[in-house]
């Protein structure tokens, strides 16, 4: 992937993050790049287009975080796994926050938030298991307890954020 594309996918991200995906314009990522709409237009036609690489760039960052996270399981402390997923939420928060009119605009991002979730629940979860086993937590006050905490944790987080932006 070219620099320049590169540039323009973190430099779009920092923006929708900033103003949300609805008031930043494709003239806007070029002027913050110092680039000519048509060097943007050469590399995403669309703002679907440029949406569309976003979200594979994403999945991809994320499947990063949980390969290095799946590997240190064992080693990492519930704190650090929570932040790393804090961090990727504000990283991305934009999508969190706009995802409807994302949807709008790129049908299949329902399924990557969908499995976003998923997978921060999973991990949570795993990860609480092993502390449990390890005798770092207490077992489940009831049946369930730590996977709806799991569940909640993303829309708590995700709350938080929004909150922060505000």
């Amino acid at each position: 992937m070219s620099t320049t594309r590169i540039k323009i996918v973190e430099s779009s991200i920092l923006l929708f993050n900033n103003k949300g995906l609805a008031n930043v314009r494709l003239q806007d990522i070029a002027e913050y790049n110092d680039i000519s709409p048509g060097n943007l237009t050469y590399h995403f036609k669309t703002k679907k287009d440029l949406m569309e690489y976003i979200i594979y760039y994403m999945i991809r960052k994320l499947v990063e975080i949980e390969n290095t996270q799946r590997e240190s399981l064992k080693h990492m402390s519930l704190y650090k796994i929570l932040r790393n997923n804090l961090i990727f939420l504000f990283n991305y928060r934009f999508f969190f926050r706009d995802i409807l009119e994302i949807i709008n605009l790129v049908p299949n991002a329902k399924s990557v938030y969908e499995d976003v979730i998923i997978i921060n629940e999973k991990f949570t979860t795993a990860s609480i298991n092993n502390r449990t086993q390890n005798g770092h937590m207490t077992k489940e006050s009831f049946d369930g307890q730590y996977r709806t905490f799991a569940r909640k944790n993303s829309v708590i987080m995700s709350s938080a954020l929004t909150t922060w932006q505000v």
